[in-house]
């Protein structure tokens, strides 16, 4: 019902803008070869009219071509019957044949011009990963002209490589090449893309200053970054050493420790290059190991330390400081050099360390026998009053001195000289007098021989004293020599010449009996002196 108010209201408008032939001829019909009529705009496409009488047959004459909207299609007239339509722009309309009032209608589509070719700028691409580039097409006719309003597609063939985005944006993923197709209704056009690494910038290895113990490893990372300071991932690395009898280092970045020292370990990545300063130190010393060949000793003996030092593989270790010492240095001493002498009987734990790990062992003294002990000098000469100091060897009995033993000290004659615990002896009298030497139940001695000396005079102090009756003075005696010089040590006897006026103690005391004068005397080494004393009522 629509399509035929369509085609009668086209017929009125053609109707009304058509005119008459000049020789009206009696038309029955009038029919077109098409009904419906598809032209590409631009291009043309006939149409013919076919004029019928009521008899059916052929009639001559003009037909008058119309169309109802010219902006989508135009026709005109080729021949009497025949009309040219064009395509002007998409769309739909009628195209009308009328010939002495009659006509016939064709419906007309007109489609865009299809397109001949599809045309990308820029046809190449080269990206760095992560950079982008934006594709701009073309859709083109066959006559070369420019088709807007087609849809356009755009693929790639490798998504890992470079993707592109629904406008054409291309970003680059990963190094590689790629293709992306650009097509339009059938037509395509391809641009290659090829994407290339972010240059290197720098490079930095961490750790950068690591320690490790001879044989041991450490593990090193490259780090690549680009000139904004990001890391860049994926990229080679070539690791070299400065110095492999110090360290070697593998392509993965583990570093192995072969020679006490220092070395350069560095990375490179296309061009760039960075180090890390590699310390190997000696194995740490894990464990300290003494032996002696005889852990008895007798004193006097000496011996060498044997020190084992070892890491924690048990692997032996040199050319490392070891400092040793003794809990017991009376019994055994330990040189710096490890060597031990044994001192005195007992026991004493020797130790040595090494990085601060100790060992130790424990070393037992044995007394050795005392045959004889030689007291030096045999034979001494003192003076009243002087001293000297006596020492006491202890021998074994091949005559081998012994050290550390008790010495006891005794004399023969306390009265003519004594003798101290460290050897000393006073004189204190002429006379002779034996010193003894005794450890270990053995016994050795000397001769001290005191020389009295000659008393020249008495000197009694004061020469003359007075005292009541029943009162007593003390008077002073000293003997002197004969150049006055004081004689200490010497007994001193004193005497009163009448025992019924005065006494005298022999400490000097005088004591008054009875009015009168006496006189005291002071005898000593064979001189006397004297002093006078009054007993006053």
């Amino acid at each position: 019902m629509t399509r035929r108010r369509l085609a009668v209201g086209a017929a009125l408008a053609l109707a009304a803008c058509s005119s008459t032939a000049s020789d009206p001829i009696d038309a029955a019909s009038v029919e077109l070869s098409a009904s419906t009529l598809t032209v590409v705009a631009g291009a043309d496409a006939p149409l013919t009219a076919r004029v019928r009488d009521a008899g059916g047959r052929d009639v001559g004459g003009t037909v008058v071509w119309t169309t109802r909207d010219a902006g989508i299609a135009a026709v005109t007239s080729s021949a009497s019957s025949t009309g040219i339509v064009r395509g002007v722009a998409p769309g739909t309309t009628q195209v009308a044949a009328n010939f002495a009032g009659r006509y016939a209608v064709a419906t007309v589509t007109v489609t865009p011009r299809p397109v001949a070719s599809v045309v990308v700028q820029p046809s190449t691409v080269d990206l760095r990963v992560g950079g982008t580039a934006q594709l701009r097409a073309r859709t083109l006719d066959a006559a070369g002209g420019e088709l807007t309003g087609r849809t356009v597609t755009f693929a790639s063939n490798a998504a890992a490589v470079a993707t592109v985005a629904p406008d054409g944006l291309v970003t680059a993923v990963a190094p590689g090449t790629a293709s992306i197709t650009v097509a339009s209704e059938g037509r395509t056009a391809l641009v290659a893309v090829t994407v290339t690494p972010i240059p290197v910038a720098s490079v930095t290895v961490a750790p950068s200053a690591p320690s490790i113990p001879l044989g041991g490893t450490v593990q090193l990372a490259a780090t690549t970054l680009d000139s904004l300071g990001r890391p860049l991932a994926g990229r080679a690395v070539t690791w070299t050493s400065s110095d492999q009898a110090v360290a070697t280092v593998s392509s993965g970045g583990l570093a192995t420790g072969t020679g006490v020292g220092t070395a350069r370990i560095t990375a490179t990545i296309e061009g760039r290059s960075a180090s890390a300063t590699l310390t190997v130190l000696p194995r740490p010393v894990a464990s300290v190991t003494l032996s002696l060949a005889s852990t008895t000793l007798a004193e006097g003996d000496t011996a060498r330390l044997a020190v084992r030092l070892a890491d924690a593989q048990g692997q032996p270790l040199s050319g490392r400081d070891v400092t040793f010492a003794s809990d017991a240095p009376n019994v055994a001493r330990v040189s710096a050099t490890g060597l031990v002498t044994a001192v005195a009987a007992g026991t004493a734990t020797l130790s040595a360390t090494s990085e601060g790990v100790r060992g130790t062992v424990v070393v037992r003294v044995t007394a050795l026998a005392v045959a004889a002990v030689r007291v030096s000098p045999d034979t001494t000469r003192l003076a009243v009053g002087a001293t000297a100091r006596l020492t006491a060897t202890p021998l074994t009995a091949g005559g081998a001195p012994i050290a550390g033993r008790t010495i006891a000290w005794t004399s023969g004659a306390p009265g003519v000289a004594t003798v101290a615990s460290d050897g000393t002896v006073t004189a204190l009298s002429g006379g002779v007098a034996v010193i003894f030497a005794q450890t270990g139940g053995v016994v050795g001695q000397a001769v001290v021989i005191v020389q009295a000396p000659t008393v020249q005079r008495v000197i009694v102090s004061p020469g003359t004293a007075s005292t009541p009756v029943g009162s007593s003075v003390t008077l002073v005696a000293t003997p002197v020599d004969a150049a006055g010089a004081t004689i200490t040590g010497l007994p001193v006897t004193w005497s009163t010449s009448d025992a019924s006026v005065a006494i005298v103690s022999s400490s000097g005391r005088v004591v008054g009996l009875a009015v009168g004068t006496v006189t005291i005397g002071a005898a000593s080494g064979g001189a006397t002196g004297t002093a006078t004393v009054t007993i006053t009522p």
